[in-house]
């Protein structure tokens, strides 16, 4: 049920959103509207579907870390 629920909220963004562009001839802005949008939907779908969806976050902490852990042995 969630899934044909993000599958119709899909459809009706762009039936609202694609014509706009297209009038304006904005094909630049299409393109990255289509590419940020497949994702926003591939995500979705994949929480309406249970998958395990990694946080950003812990991405960033990862990244971080060691930084972090320099600066502490630093200071201490």
């Amino acid at each position: 049920m969630a899934v044909i629920f993000v599958m119709g909220a899909a459809i009706f963004i762009l039936i609202i959103e694609v014509p706009g562009f297209l009038k304006r001839k904005q094909k630049k802005e299409l393109a990255a509207f289509f590419v940020l949008f497949f994702i926003g939907t591939a995500l979705s779908m994949a929480k309406a579907l249970h998958f395990p969806i990694p946080n950003p976050l812990d991405a960033i902490a990862a990244i971080y870390k060691p930084f972090s852990k320099l600066l502490l042995s630093l200071l201490s």
